[in-house]
């Protein structure tokens, strides 16, 4: 309904929308934490290891292109 502006219609073609959708909004968030998470590595933070986030960043980009 979200998609057709009704009940009406064929319901496979919402689905399919759903997907779509489902998929800009993953590759959206991979990408902004592949983004921000060197920022947290390169932090001055006593507490915070480097290489956990630079390998989250690269798993995530890594990720979201291939989503894409």
């Amino acid at each position: 309904m979200m998609f057709n502006g009704s009940g009406h219609g064929d319901p496979r073609s919402t689905i399919a929308d759903a997907i779509v959708l489902a998929g800009l909004i993953n590759i959206a968030s991979l990408t902004m934490f592949g983004v921000g998470a060197p920022a947290v590595a390169s932090s001055q933070h006593a507490e915070v290891r480097r290489w956990p986030f630079s390998v989250a960043a690269i798993a995530s980009l890594w990720c979201a292109s291939g989503t894409m």
